[in-house]
């Protein structure tokens, strides 16, 4: 961890490499987006504005089977994304509180380390599903047709998704509450990473 967090107490002080190279990225950093800042101010050719379609081009071809499956999966992504946030919220409210929300005994059924656990792997889930929710609903638009079984590929994928998302978060949770034993906890459980 390179001495982070910073605390005198025990002696954990940043290193000489850690604080030179913190320092380095910070002036490179600055330095790479002046440039880029310069470069892009110091061409001296103007460009013409795009012309704007007349018509909407996402209106130009119509909707197939597989692209209206995907609308499933925007759901899980929505409700993956209020389930992050919610659990970021339990998660920041017990550093103050403790093991309870607002006198609510939550840390026994939600303790610390599950919300965190999940709510950094539901950040994961939704990304990756939204990823991949895009790629099947434009694959047909950018191709110009739909591959043959491509809707039953979408609804195989769903399941695959819910069986994941369910089994990853339920096997964390028995981990952390310490129901499975320890090769269980290894293949389906937590293992201390997040």
């Amino acid at each position: 961890t390179n001495n982070w967090p910073h605390e005198p107490l025990v002696a954990n002080h940043p290193t000489s490499a850690n604080l030179l190279w913190s320092i380095a990225s910070i002036v490179l950093l600055l330095a790479g987006v002046g440039a880029l800042v310069w470069f892009f101010f110091a061409r001296t050719r103007e460009e013409e504005a795009p012309e704007p379609p007349a018509a909407d081009p996402l209106d130009a071809f119509p909707l197939t089977p597989s692209m209206r499956a995907v609308g499933k999966l925007c759901y899980v992504v929505v409700a993956l994304f209020g389930v992050q946030v919610l659990l970021g919220a339990l998660t920041a409210h017990y550093t103050v509180e403790g093991d309870s929300f607002f006198g609510l005994p939550l840390g026994k059924i939600l303790p610390y380390a599950v919300t965190r656990t999940w709510h950094l792997q539901t950040a994961v889930f939704w990304i990756a599903t939204a990823f991949l929710a895009v790629g099947l609903f434009l694959a047909p638009a950018v191709g110009g047709r739909e591959p043959r079984f491509q809707r039953l590929g979408v609804n195989l994928l769903f399941g695959a998704l819910l069986l994941v998302v369910v089994g990853s978060l339920g096997g964390e949770w028995f981990a952390i509450q310490q129901t499975m034993g320890p090769d269980a906890t290894f293949w389906f459980g937590h293992q201390g990473y997040e």
